[in-house]
């Protein structure tokens, strides 16, 4: 992503860039097999749904999950992805 701005927490990154409002997931192969990267995309999607108010309607959002992410709870994941969402939108 060009332009954008990136903030990491832990296990995940999260990088906003010029766009439509949109949110992309980037789960590699590092940080476990297929069940265990669709499980985290599936838990990853449901926060992000949960907290789009705090995400600006002209950005196009990448959540990047890296080894270690899989064994945080939701609750933990969606603490992260607050705290990055907040940071990004105070960089405004």
């Amino acid at each position: 992503m060009r332009d954008s701005t990136a903030c990491a927490r832990g296990p995940l990154a999260v990088r906003r860039g010029p766009g439509v409002a949109c949110v992309g997931y980037a789960v590699g192969r590092n940080v476990g097999g297929a069940v265990v990267r669709n499980r985290l995309r599936r838990r990853l999607r449901e926060a992000a749904r949960l907290h789009v108010d705090r995400a600006a309607i002209d950005a196009t959002y990448l959540v990047i999950a890296r080894p270690g992410a899989e064994r945080l709870s939701f609750e933990e994941l969606s603490a992260l992805l607050v705290a990055c969402l907040d940071e990004l939108r105070k960089r405004r």
